[in-house]
């Protein structure tokens, strides 16, 4: 029977054993793609093992850019709130029903404008005065 040698335990050797292993392979993510959105932000996800809960994350294009748009489809998967990531054709649809909602938007604004008369001022309120006048305690 061959027995291993024995390890160094220190903390020392620990941090340089770290420190080695952190200059070898440049690592990416240790999940598998599961889709690319049309911005061409990838997804990753490694599934879910003894009842935990699966890891999801993204790699943007723009890695300095933090206030990227994110879909609402893939937002939720990424969430957890769908167990099934997005399809292309999903989001294509849900895509053409928000336009189609911006449109009826766009016309029915246009149509209460047309409604409202041009000529109308507002009212405007009189200017308040910042503090109140009481005549009883004025100086004289």
């Amino acid at each position: 029977m061959s027995r291993k040698p024995p390890q160094p335990r220190g903390v020392w050797a620990t941090v340089w054993k770290n420190f080695f292993k952190s200059l070898g392979i440049a690592r990416g993510p240790s999940g598998t793609v599961v889709g690319k959105d049309q911005f061409g932000t990838k997804y990753w996800e490694i599934p879910s093992v003894d009842n935990k809960r699966a890891s999801r994350w993204f790699e943007a294009v723009e890695k300095d850019k933090f206030d990227q748009e994110i879909p609402v489809e893939w937002e939720a998967w990424l969430r957890g709130r769908r167990k099934v990531p997005p399809t292309e054709d999903e989001i294509r649809k849900n895509n053409a029903i928000q336009q189609n909602a911006i449109r009826k938007a766009k016309e029915l604004e246009e149509q209460d404008a047309a409604k409202r008369p041009m000529n109308i001022e507002p009212k405007r309120e009189p200017e308040k005065k910042s503090f109140p006048e009481y005549k009883d305690y004025e100086e004289r």
